[in-house]
């Protein structure tokens, strides 16, 4: 993950957070998930080929067929969703999951599938292996078609939205359709492909922000207006910014680029911060700043004036005594006294000014 996506990640792992995202985005505003009914769920799957290789090969064997049940188990890879978690219901729950994007994924109909998929293969395996669990109480030698998932098994729904927060447009695809070159075969389309369509969530593209209801739509707001300045200085002035807490106003910064905040955070260790004061300090900040730049500026080309006419000086005295038919020994030596140089300089001026004359 990018800076942003980590960000985005911490933020939304609150779950009245997360459940106000769903319910915002997709919702309209309405209370369909409510935060204290979300559990947090793991959010790594192993995904080895081994246990679709056991299933099949256990088949195998119960069918008499020869070779090993499963063949060997390949390198195991992990697969990661952003945030996972588990919404009861009554006695069930259901598995609701957000992937988090700051950059434009061509492949992303394609990942939430297999990441949905991935889930759906975890609770298969879950019930088989459970009832394996209870079998071996009672038995020793368990067969592949005692465990297996049988009719009456049911699977817990997965919904997962792709939150977009990038600031290009989305241009990809949103269903695995969309990624399909379909040629000529019309009538195998129509009649056998299924598509899988993702739910996806585009920040740039939330207009209502009304709808939510915690602190996720101060940071939707601070999102609209990345890039304007004015926009963002009027934000930071409004009622909802004058007291935020510091991992909103962190987020925020961090999501807008904007070190200055980040600085006064670092810098403060209370749990809130006003956003309105601390923009005031950092523009008195730039302010100063700039003032004292520009007195550093002007009291640089004094300096330099005044080194300007002192070497004008010089050079006028050097020409006045040659035409007066001094010395360049004698020259030298008057230099030394009257600007108090040192030979070696006195000597450059007179090689500089007095040498071509």
């Amino acid at each position: 993950m990018g800076k942003y996506d980590d960000a985005m990640y911490s933020f939304l792992s609150d779950n009245g957070r997360f459940a106000d995202l769903f319910n915002g985005a997709v919702f309209g505003g309405e209370k369909v998930l409510q935060a204290d009914a979300l559990e947090e769920g793991a959010e790594r799957y192993v995904q080895t080929g081994a246990a679709l290789g056991q299933r099949v090969g256990e088949a195998g064997k119960q069918k008499g067929q020869s070779g090993e049940p499963g063949g060997k188990d390949p390198k195991a890879q992990n697969r990661y969703r952003d945030i996972k978690k588990h919404l009861k219901e009554g006695t069930g729950f259901s598995v609701v999951a957000i992937e988090d994007q700051s950059d434009i994924d061509y492949t992303m109909p394609w990942r939430i599938m297999q990441y949905d998929g991935l889930e759906y293969e975890r609770q298969i395996r879950e019930i088989e292996n459970g009832k394996r669990c209870v079998l071996s109480q009672d038995k020793e030698n368990i067969s592949y078609w005692e465990t297996r998932f049988g009719q009456g098994d049911k699977l817990h729904p997965v919904y997962t939205i792709c939150l977009y927060h990038g600031t290009k447009p989305w241009d990809g695809p949103k269903s695995l359709e969309d990624m399909m070159d379909f040629g000529a075969g019309g009538k195998l389309r129509e009649a056998l492909f299924h598509d899988y369509r993702m739910s996806l969530v585009c920040v740039e593209d939330l207009k209502e922000l009304a709808v939510f209801r915690t602190d996720l739509r101060i940071l939707l707001e601070a999102l609209s207006a990345r890039g304007d300045k004015e926009a963002m200085k009027a934000l930071y002035k409004s009622e909802d910014f004058r007291n935020i807490s510091a991992e909103t106003a962190r987020t925020i910064a961090i999501m807008t680029d904007n070190t200055q905040i980040l600085k006064k955070l670092d810098e403060q260790e209370e749990e809130e911060i006003n956003m309105c004061k601390a923009w005031d300090e950092i523009q008195q900040e730039w302010e100063e700043a700039t003032v004292n730049a520009e007195k550093k500026g002007m009291e640089k080309g004094i300096e330099k004036g005044r080194e300007e006419e002192r070497k004008e000086g010089i050079r006028i005295f050097i020409l006045d005594n040659i035409e007066e038919g001094k010395s360049g020994e004698t020259i030298v030596e008057k230099l030394c006294r009257r600007y108090s140089l040192d030979a070696e300089s006195a000597q450059s001026y007179y090689n500089m000014y007095g040498a071509s004359v």
